[in-house]
């Protein structure tokens, strides 16, 4: 893939997968498809951390009732 406005300057060279999704894409459609990708990637990430945590719930911390004379100082 050369460069078709500076022929000596290569262009950015792409992942083969994503050669084949964006190769002849003009600008609009690169920002498109990159804004797409973001949104994806930030709802993946999102939903990745819910199943993290409903996978390994925290336990429950119990906790000891003070005596009184402690609950003075407070």
């Amino acid at each position: 893939m050369k460069d078709e406005t500076n022929p000596a300057k290569p262009a950015v060279k792409l992942e083969p997968d994503l050669e084949e999704i964006a190769g002849t894409f003009n600008v609009q459609e690169c920002r498109a498809l990159a804004s797409l990708y973001r949104r994806w990637a930030r709802q993946l990430s999102v939903k990745a951390k819910t199943l993290e945590t409903r996978a390994d719930p925290k336990p429950v911390v119990s906790l000891r009732p003070l005596v009184a004379r402690r609950l003075a100082l407070n």
